[in-house]
């Protein structure tokens, strides 16, 4: 599986089948996406934003889990 972030979304590659679908969009005010990370389980998705919050995000249903909220 391949996380990939333009502007303010992120998609999910799944390269033994090719499929590829959009985990999230984020509003234009905490955009646009600065990184995305996958954590070593291999089933959640790190997005860090440029307001400075962490979003982590569980692949196996598409939910956000958690957000830490920076501090700018």
């Amino acid at each position: 599986m391949l996380s990939i972030a333009l502007g303010d979304t992120v998609y999910l590659c799944d390269a033994s089948s090719g499929a590829t679908s959009e985990l999230v969009t984020v509003d234009e005010d905490s955009g646009p996406i600065t990184s995305v990370s996958w954590a070593p389980d291999g089933q959640h998705v790190a997005v860090g934003l440029n307001s400075s919050d962490i979003q982590l995000w569980d692949t196996s249903s598409n939910r956000l889990v958690s957000t830490l909220f920076g501090i700018l």
